[in-house]
């Protein structure tokens, strides 16, 4: 039996989001995905994490694991 020929996982275009409720949507729902991921590696590989980020609003967002001066001091 012949397999089926098919493109494959295609790549999407990045452009920029223009409607403004759907770009704080998105970040905010990126935000969180992304705070989660970054607990679970520092939970389960026992390491140092911060993450700063700039919201469309140009508001500060940032995560850090154990603590800000924890991370900062190991650089």
């Amino acid at each position: 039996m012949e397999r089926k020929k098919t493109k494959g996982r295609q790549k999407i275009p990045m452009k920029k989001i223009e409607n403004k409720d759907s770009m704080f949507a998105t970040f905010t729902k990126r935000r969180e995905g992304l705070y989660k991921k970054s607990s679970e590696l520092a939970t389960e590989c026992n390491v140092d994490i911060g993450i700063m980020m700039i919201s469309p609003t140009c508001k500060p967002h940032s995560f850090f694991h154990p603590t800000v001066d924890a991370v900062i001091s190991r650089f």
